[in-house]
């Protein structure tokens, strides 16, 4: 292997500090995700389904369903 590939004990210790931040802001994100939903949900309404199916489609994900929705999101009654 060349010198340029080899990595220094510095080098390494960096890399695992910066992987051991990565994955803590990766664990912190589903809460920020949840906590973002929910205020924008009291401030504005959740969404109906309605509004969910369209977001899938744009995606182009398959929709996962009416319960499985409501059990993970806020959905408002359509009224």
């Amino acid at each position: 292997m060349s010198e340029a590939f080899e990595i220094s004990a510095d080098d390494a210790e960096h890399d695992g500090s910066e992987m051991a931040a990565r994955e803590q802001r990766a664990a912190e994100r589903p809460a920020a995700c949840v906590a973002a939903t929910e205020y924008h949900a009291a401030r504005f309404g959740a969404p109906t389904l309605e509004h969910y199916r369209a977001v899938y489609a744009q995606a182009g994900a398959s929709w996962p369903g009416e319960a499985f929705v409501r059990r993970h999101y806020p959905v408002a009654d359509a009224s």
